[in-house]
C-alpha cells in the first residue's frame, strides 16, 4: 500500500480541505456493494471506519459525513442497523453535542434528519 490514512489523512485534509483518498475508499465500498461483492464491501467499510474516520478532525463534520454516508448505506444493505446507529452517534452526534448550539457545517441539513434515529 502506498496510501496510509494514519500517516497521510490529516496532511491531505490540511492541504485540500478533505481527504479525497478516504472519500474514494468509502465510495468504493458502495461500488463493491452494487457489484454484489458483499464481503469486500464490508471489509472496505471496516477499513474506512477503523483507519479513516478516527483521522478526521471532529470539527470537520462534512468530512466525516462524506465517509459515513457510503459506509452506512453499505452496512444497512447488509442488515447492520445497530452498528450504523452506533457509528453515527460516535462520530457525529457526540461531537455535535459537545459543540453546543453555535456550530455550523454544510452537512447540517443531512445531520439533522439522521439525528432523530440516533439521538
Amino acid at each position: 500500500r502506498i496510501y496510509d490514512p494514519v500517516k497521510h489523512s490529516r496532511i491531505i485534509a490540511e492541504e485540500y480541505g478533505s481527504d479525497h483518498c478516504c472519500n474514494a475508499m468509502a465510495l468504493s465500498a458502495l461500488w463493491l456493494k452494487h457489484l454484489g461483492r458483499e464481503q469486500e464491501a464490508i471489509i472496505m467499510c471496516d477499513d474506512v471506519i477503523e483507519r479513516c474516520l478516527p483521522e478526521i478532525d471532529e470539527r470537520n463534520m462534512l468530512g466525516r459525513i462524506l465517509l459515513l454516508i457510503p459506509s452506512i448505506a453499505v452496512l444497512l444493505a447488509y442488515g447492520q442497523l445497530e452498528r450504523t446507529v452506533e457509528l453515527f452517534t460516535q462520530f457525529v452526534m457526540e461531537p455535535v453535542k459537545r459543540f453546543g448550539q453555535n456550530w455550523s457545517s454544510p452537512s447540517k441539513p443531512v445531520i439533522r434528519p439522521m439525528s432523530y434515529r440516533a439521538g
